[in-house]
């Protein structure tokens, strides 16, 4: 088999669009009743078997009922302010100087613009939210290209979520939405590359061949990462 079934594809498609909408805008009212109501991400059609612990931390600050204000301020320090120290951007952990706006940026500004896609007005092209909707269009277009997804998750996604996650759970906190959150996409998307793997003869490249797409950069995050400059 050499290309994704038209509704896998969709379907993983759409369990994507879903993470990204979470990532992308702080929560709203009737999105947080529908989460909660829906024992989210009991919905998502990939279920990740390395997502245990972030679906029961989602689970726990679903039922603790957390308000509107306190999510919005969850997600403004880790998406705005940097307040959390740990910026959702490629180039703060693989580029060279680890200062956002680094290579990581033109590759993916590269990788967007063969795709025929654009940063989102006031987003970096190499933030997770432009990652994760490049991913999300290539898997609902049919015949996608699966060695050329392999090749980005292995040498950009798989490559620094660990590292910015691992961040994000060595914080001291009580359950939080966000932080489970990036759990259940870094493991979502180890799930993706394992299918790819096993299912497509795409076996890891580099790194994630040695370390299983899991511990790359995630023992030792970046010592510095922006929290002050403008938009962090």
């Amino acid at each position: 088999m050499t290309e994704l079934p038209e509704p896998a594809g969709q379907a993983l498609a759409e369990d994507l669009a879903q993470l990204l909408r979470l990532h992308r805008a702080e929560l709203d009212g009737p999105t947080l009743a529908a989460l909660t109501a829906a024992g989210f991400p009991a919905g998502l059609a990939l279920q990740p078997p390395g997502a245990a612990q972030a679906t029961a931390e989602i689970r726990a600050a679903l039922e603790a009922g957390p308000g509107l204000d306190a999510l919005a301020a969850d997600y403004a320090a880790l998406y705005l302010t940097g307040a959390w120290g740990a910026c959702p951007e490629e180039s703060v952990w693989l580029g060279e100087d680890r200062l956002r706006a680094g290579q990581p940026l033109f590759d993916w500004l590269e990788i967007l613009g063969q795709a025929g896609l654009a940063p989102p007005p006031g987003w970096h092209g190499d933030h997770l939210v432009c990652q994760l909707g490049w991913l999300a269009a290539q898997l609902a277009r049919p015949g996608t290209d699966l060695a050329l997804l392999a090749r980005v998750l292995d040498q950009h996604l798989l490559l620094w979520l660990p590292a910015w996650n691992g961040r994000l759970q060595a914080r001291e906190r009580s359950a939080c939405f966000y932080t489970g959150l990036a759990g259940l996409t870094l493991a979502w998307l180890e799930a993706l590359r394992q299918i790819l793997a096993e299912g497509y003869a795409l076996p890891r490249q580099g790194a994630l061949a040695r370390t299983g797409g899991r511990e790359q950069g995630a023992a030792s995050p970046p010592p510095f990462v922006p929290g002050a400059g403008e938009g962090w």
